[in-house]
């Protein structure tokens, strides 16, 4: 929702139609980017110096900065369980009720970009230029790819860990992008 002065904030509709709004963080920009089935929001938002932070907003409060992030905050998302995942500059951190937790990278790679979550804690994204799933506690596994092909970018977990994706060639330009399932 744009508001006067050039500024965005987010929102949450409530079921009667009503809009309310989440807050920010004192600075001119707030991006929803999911919410889960208890009403929380998650997303993004810019503090009084312009910086990028992932915000959590439960049901019926503001938004507020998730601890323990650097700037850039990018890719936030949540599950059913209020867990949060999000991409902060290089690095990826998962957010639950026992801490925050950095993802891992795989060996040789240095970056990790999450993509989402699933209710049982699973996250996906890559890591370096390889698509990953990390469990609950961070770990990181590579998901296979064809042979013959070298690019994959995970896109969406469903609640039983299969994960839907794109996998193609860098050899080849434009890429030639095809459907994959990972289970």
């Amino acid at each position: 929702m744009s508001v006067p002065g050039d500024k965005t904030r987010s929102v949450r509709w409530d079921r009667t139609g009503r809009v309310h709004d989440l807050g920010s963080l004192g600075g001119s920009y707030s991006e929803p980017s999911a919410i889960n089935d208890r009403g929380t929001v998650v997303g993004r938002a810019t503090d009084e110096n312009g910086t990028w932070k992932a915000v959590r907003a439960p049901l019926g409060k503001k938004l507020g900065a998730l601890p323990s992030q650097d700037f850039s905050a990018r890719s936030v998302w949540v599950n059913n369980a209020d867990v949060v995942v999000a991409t902060v500059k290089d690095r990826s951190l998962r957010w639950s009720t026992t801490g925050t937790t950095e993802l891992a990278l795989l060996r040789g790679t240095g970056h990790t970009f999450v993509r989402g979550i699933n209710d049982a804690g699973t996250s996906i994204g890559t890591s370096g230029e390889f698509a990953v799933t990390w469990d609950a506690q961070g770990r990181v596994t590579a998901l296979p790819v064809p042979a013959g092909l070298d690019e994959a970018d995970p896109v969406a977990v469903n609640a039983a860990g299969s994960v839907a994706g794109n996998v193609g060639s860098a050899r080849t330009w434009p890429v030639q992008w095809r459907a994959v399932v990972w289970r």
